[in-house]
């Protein structure tokens, strides 16, 4: 069987710029992101930066338009801002696990926070990152699929590396998709233009200038990245007009690519079939990565 898997940070339904996909910047993007999925078909959708305090009954009103009727939510942001996992299939085994490391600053005095509480003087902060893993019950006798869905660290490369690592022990050993804005950058998606144009652009916002390497933690742990192992075409995700990055992935352990079925979990295969950015759906300040699996039983002896 075929398994469609979209991911999308959806910028906490809220729209990010007037003369978009929706009516106003600020405005809800609830409906558009529904009807803009849809239109693709998923059994499973993967979100990041969902915000059910800002938006109450969004992950509702996505599950209705999409006819996924299972829904996981770790909200690991004081219970309100964090990762979903939207299913056509039944969901089991819940893990929620607010992750290891985590970029730390101080907010000046009186600077109006990213919750909307005023920050006192010296007042430190730690970005806070989760990992939501499930198990897809699969219909037709297969066996079930961990899915996890992350969000990583945007702004120092050593806390992804941290966070890598602690996903990759709560991961345990069997078969596993993961889904998410990882915020770290493959080199080889970028020519050298291409890269020097990321550096220029970061010393002019006085980043951290752009870093490879961290996701080396993942293909150690035998993770592969869907795109590249499935021969497609490597795509850009933000920001979502003007993408310059890529940094939404889907990642696979224990599948293969196509005309090379790995027999993972045990009786069953799994073939990656293609990864594709939609960049005409704007209705976030990312794009969606849609994943096609192909899902199905071992042959006998395998």
């Amino acid at each position: 069987m075929l398994l469609r898997v979209i991911h999308l940070n959806v910028h906490r339904f809220a729209n990010v710029a007037a003369g978009s996909s929706t009516s106003a910047a600020g405005s809800s993007t609830v409906g558009a992101v529904g009807a803009a999925l849809s239109a693709l078909h998923p059994d499973l959708v993967t979100l990041n930066e969902v915000d059910v305090a800002h938006m109450p009954g969004c992950l509702e009103s996505v599950s209705t338009a999409l006819s996924l009727p299972f829904v996981e939510f770790f909200g690991h942001v004081r219970g309100t801002y964090g990762n979903a996992i939207l299913s056509r299939y039944p969901l089991s085994r819940r893990k929620a696990v607010h992750l290891e490391g985590g970029t730390e600053f101080r907010f000046p005095a009186g600077t109006r926070k990213f919750n909307g509480e005023i920050a006192k003087e010296n007042e430190a902060h730690r970005i806070v990152r989760g990992l939501l893993i499930t198990d897809v019950e699969l219909p037709s006798g297969l066996r079930p699929l961990g899915v996890a869905v992350t969000h990583l660290d945007h702004m120092d490369v050593a806390q992804r590396r941290t966070q890598l690592r602690h996903i990759v022990r709560e991961a345990g050993d069997g078969a596993l998709l993961l889904m998410g804005d990882l915020n770290a950058l493959t080199r080889s998606d970028y020519s050298d233009g291409a890269w020097r144009r990321l550096e220029e652009r970061a010393r002019e916002r006085k980043w951290q200038l752009p870093q490879h390497g961290d996701l080396s933690i993942l293909r150690d742990a035998k993770f592969e990245d869907v795109a590249v192992a499935s021969g497609s075409e490597v795509q850009l995700t933000a920001p979502a007009r003007e993408p310059l990055y890529r940094v939404d992935y889907g990642w696979l352990r224990g599948g293969g690519a196509p005309g090379t079925a790995k027999t993972a979990p045990p009786g069953a295969t799994i073939t990656m079939e293609a990864a594709r950015v939609h960049g005409e759906v704007l209705v976030s300040d990312h794009l969606p990565l849609v994943v096609d699996l192909q899902l199905g039983e071992a042959a006998s002896g395998e």
